[in-house]
């Protein structure tokens, strides 16, 4: 089924599980695609919850880290993914006191295929240049503090959440080992064969942290990553070099033809 999630009319009646993660993260460019942002998070969720039911025994809403934001004030245009992302949540709190059984993920930064290497997450340009032979360029001064979950980490997390979460419960979700942006590039520059790092952002005064507590999904649910930051950055590294290569040999036989 395909459509605009705010106003498809989902047949989930008969669906025991159901994963909800209809939500756009890029940047929002003007009053629109603000609107079209806040709008695709909460009233997709609206509809999408009401699509539930009486056979489902596991709901999961995917949520994102986003709703720790050091910015509270909800009338800041600047805030609308993180208070969509919070209103989701409530309304989903909500529906588990009324019977649905949901759990809620709380997103964090991860890498692997398929991800952008070409937008606004670091570690994705970072691979990028590096495959290519380019100099890392580091627009900041590499000292936000991030961490990054590699991609399969992250489907067992939402499954273990999905299947055996406690009903109305939150987990945060992702990595929570911290590197350091610069540190970060270098790693991706080591491990992936680059041309150097250049630091290009002029000095902060406070370095921004953006690292999960993972202790509930620990602790409750007896989750561990199994891939460290090394290999997910050489695995992503050769997804992306192999896919770069088959694009090329096709736009080379094009050509040819």
């Amino acid at each position: 089924m395909q459509g605009d999630v705010r106003q498809f009319e989902p047949a989930m009646k008969e669906f025991t599980h159901i994963i909800h993660g209809a939500a756009d993260s890029s940047q929002p460019r003007g009053a629109q695609d603000i609107g079209d942002l806040f709008g695709t998070i909460v009233q997709g969720t609206e509809r999408v919850l009401a699509a539930a039911g009486s056979k489902c025994r596991g709901f999961l809403l995917i949520s994102s880290g986003a709703v720790y934001g050091p910015n509270s004030d909800p009338a800041n245009v600047k805030n609308a993914y993180a208070e969509g992302k919070r209103a989701a949540e409530m309304m989903a709190a909500i529906r588990a006191l009324q019977g649905v059984p949901i759990r809620i993920a709380r997103c964090f930064a991860f890498v692997g295929p398929h991800m952008p290497f070409d937008r606004h997450f670091a570690i994705g340009n970072f691979i990028a240049d590096a495959v290519a032979g380019r100099e890392i360029l580091v627009k900041s001064d590499g000292r936000p503090l991030r961490s990054y979950l590699y991609m399969t980490d992250l489907v067992r997390a939402l499954l273990v959440i999905l299947t055996r979460g406690n009903v109305g419960a939150a987990y945060n979700v992702g990595s929570d080992v911290p590197i350091s942006i610069e540190q970060l590039a270098r790693t991706v520059d080591l491990v992936v064969g680059g041309k150097g790092v250049s630091i290009g952002g002029a000095p902060s005064t406070s370095a921004e942290h953006y690292v999960p507590d993972t202790e509930r999904l620990r602790l409750e649910l007896n989750f561990e990553p199994l891939v460290d930051l090394e290999a997910a950055i050489s695995r992503t590294a050769a997804w992306y070099r192999a896919r770069s290569d088959n694009l090329a040999m096709i736009g080379n036989i094009g050509h040819i033809a």
